[in-house]
């Protein structure tokens, strides 16, 4: 018995910032600007990776302080773990949205839990 080839097909650009608007526009996401800004900085931030030929990454819990939400540069993450929160419950309103709103959407956008930012 062979085992099956999977493959994936790269989502063009276009094809993920119209989901992020339904994912922005959902009841999962509710009214809460934080998650909105948050989850549309991290796909940003992977669709310039790609365009610029690099491999995605995570960005630094830092960046995703000062650039997404608006924290001072003395933001501290060792002593601050509101990022880590966040980016936690935003799991969960994307799982939640997957499974409801988006569920017959082509792909997922999700945040892989090793995206432990230091």
């Amino acid at each position: 018995m062979t085992n099956p080839i999977h493959t994936c097909i790269q989502p063009q650009p276009s094809e993920v910032t119209a989901q992020l608007e339904r994912i922005n526009n959902s009841v999962a996401l509710g009214r809460s600007k934080v998650n909105r800004k948050l989850v549309s900085y991290l796909v940003d931030y992977y669709l310039s990776s790609i365009e610029n030929g690099q491999i995605a990454s995570a960005p630094k819990e830092i960046e995703i302080a000062t650039n997404a939400l608006g924290k001072g540069h003395d933001f501290n993450p060792a002593e601050d773990a509101s990022i880590r929160v966040y980016i936690s419950n935003l799991r969960k309103k994307l799982e939640l949205y997957y499974q409801n709103e988006g569920q017959d959407e082509a792909f997922q956008i999700t945040i892989p839990p090793v995206w432990i930012w230091t």
